[in-house]
């Protein structure tokens, strides 16, 4: 196989190797933009939910991003609009509102010490309760507990309190009669503290992050139209090349397995179409020019792959056929079989 054949063969393949790499690009993206996001999620999880949380939340982030690339314009036409430059900004900019949005969603959660950390002081807190207990020692007396839990409650009075399971029970309430209880180990000081207080109040930086993120999927679902797509023949036009000789390369085409396209067949012949031998099938030019529209002036038999292929030199409709300059600049080659007509190249 030349190198001319190698390189036909490459190029009608490019559109399915650009739409490949573009995948692989999204993909990474993807990626990218959730593993960011979910940094700021302040909750310990295992390699294998993390994963999947990040692919998860960069695929909402990079749908968000394809929908703000109708909305936002940042740079557009040439390289910009080859490389999908708008694209990565405006998913940069829906990484950070997503990113903001889970981090107040968790952001009332408590970040826990290194389990080894916590096992040590554990057994070492046990100890010294054991030691404290044996000689029926409090460091906490009621009184104590009592005076703890207003300092701790503010704006509520102690109601009771009662020694359980180890542990300082205060009930407190307030003057629109809710109550909170106080748990206050009598030993090492520490506490918990359990409010009757609403939804909203108790939980509004998890409602505001919550609204961040239902806000910008809500605005990406009315812009929304469409992921990116890899179209050569756009990008090579907007790169400055004419419109019709991108198509020329780039066109997508539903070729069948039993053709083959007008591209491999001129980078095998083109130079030495002279050595080919005549064909004059007066059907297969028939279904030539009703297929083209155009005026078939010669055809030739070109074998490729171990399948014979009739290869024309067609005229397209308002050229004069006497005018020999505009003849050999203005034709077009096409492929067929006897009885099929496959590609031309224009």
């Amino acid at each position: 196989m030349s190198f001319l054949e190698l390189a036909a063969g490459m190029i009608d393949k490019l559109p399915q190797i650009m739409e490949i790499f573009y995948m692989l690009g999204f993909i990474v993206l993807i990626w990218v933009f959730g593993n960011i996001a979910v940094k700021s999620f302040k909750k310990k999880m295992n390699h294998a939910i993390r994963y999947g949380l990040s692919f998860a939340v960069g695929f909402v982030i990079f749908f968000c991003a394809s929908a703000m690339n109708n909305v936002l314009i940042f740079v557009s036409g040439g390289l910009a609009d080859m490389l999908r430059i708008n694209l990565f900004i405006n998913g940069i900019v829906a990484t950070i509102i997503v990113s903001v949005g889970l981090f107040l969603v968790s952001r009332n959660r408590k970040e826990k010490l290194p389990e080894e950390i916590i096992s040590e002081m554990q057994k070492r807190i046990s100890k010294m309760k054991t030691l404290l207990a044996e000689h029926k020692i409090r460091l906490i007396d009621e009184n104590d507990a009592k005076r703890k839990a207003t300092k701790l409650v503010e704006g509520y009075s102690v109601k009771d309190a009662t020694l359980r399971e180890e542990k300082w029970d205060i009930l407190m309430e307030n003057l629109e009669k809710k109550k909170a209880n106080v748990f206050i180990d009598p030993y090492d000081g520490s506490y918990e503290i359990a409010k009757d207080e609403s939804f909203i109040k108790t939980n509004i930086l998890g409602i505001i992050g919550t609204a961040v993120i239902v806000g910008i999927v809500i605005f990406s679902l009315f812009n929304f139209t469409g992921f990116p797509q890899s179209d050569m023949s756009e990008m090579l036009t907007n790169l400055g090349i004419p419109e019709e000789d991108a198509g020329m390369f780039f066109e997508e085409k539903n070729i069948s397995e039993d053709c083959v396209s007008a591209m491999s067949i001129m980078a095998r012949y083109g130079m030495r179409m002279d050595e080919l031998e005549i064909y004059e099938g007066e059907e297969t030019k028939t279904i030539i020019e009703n297929t083209t529209g155009e005026k078939v002036l010669m055809m030739y038999i070109a074998s490729y792959e171990g399948k014979d292929y009739i290869m024309s030199i067609n005229l397209p409709q308002g050229v004069n056929p006497a005018d020999q300059q505009a003849t050999g600049s203005k034709t077009n080659i096409c492929v067929s079989t006897e009885d099929k007509f496959c590609d031309c190249l224009k």
